[in-house]
């Protein structure tokens, strides 16, 4: 069975944008053949002037997807019940309520996302900084990791730390959808919070998720 993997990126032509997509996209080229031949990744474009029909994945047996958004905007990538809001940026925009059965993998929020069920972050704000000054390690070693030499020849820049997050998003979707039995939210669920994920911006974590808050963890 093949399974969709929607990308959900923000529209323009932004540097954050382009580095998100160059992670993305590398993750996809190092792929091994059972990860291509069973995941399709789809790029979907949203402004939030329109509303997301997560039920048209759901009819096609897809439960879960990548936001390149922040925990600025991370908020505003919800589903279902429209509603309008007045907002100082969006004279009249649309917010969508999240859906209670759509998970929703969220590598450039930093925070614990409480009150966002379904949204899964990989690292917390007090991270950052941590996560900066390895990926610069790696990058400045004489012998660096195969990752960060094989995104050198391909992007011909060392990879940063928005680069390598989009890549270790694409890891944790990519490994919980080949395990699961069945791609069901309940069963992507359940794998999700039950793997312990090697990451290359963390090292060994595991994401754990409850109804009202996402709290990952780093394992010494």
């Amino acid at each position: 069975m093949s399974y969709i993997l929607p990308i959900f990126i923000e529209p323009g032509d932004s540097q954050e944008k382009k580095e998100f997509l160059e992670g993305v996209k590398f993750r996809f080229k190092q792929a091994s053949s059972l990860e291509i031949n069973r995941i399709t990744p789809v790029i979907v474009e949203n402004d939030f002037s329109n509303p997301l029909d997560i039920g048209i994945y759901k009819k096609i047996g897809c439960y879960l997807g990548i936001a390149m958004h922040d925990f600025d905007t991370i908020e505003e990538l919800k589903f279902n019940e429209v509603k309008v809001v007045n907002d100082s940026k969006r004279k009249a925009s649309i917010n969508l309520n999240p859906a209670d059965d759509f998970i929703i993998i969220a590598p450039l929020a930093y925070e614990k996302l409480l009150n966002n069920k379904n949204k899964v972050p990989l690292i917390l704000g007090d991270w950052v900084t941590e996560i900066d000054e390895k990926i610069t390690k790696m990058n400045d070693m004489e012998n660096p990791p195969k990752v960060i030499r094989e995104f050198k020849k391909e992007y011909e820049h060392n990879p940063n730390k928005l680069n390598m997050l989009a890549y270790d998003g694409v890891t944790v979707a990519l490994k919980v959808l080949l395990e699961v039995e069945l791609p069901k939210y309940e069963e992507i669920k359940d794998r999700i919070i039950s793997t312990v994920f090697n990451l290359e911006t963390t090292g060994k974590i595991v994401l754990n998720m409850d109804r009202s808050a996402v709290k990952p963890k780093i394992i010494k």
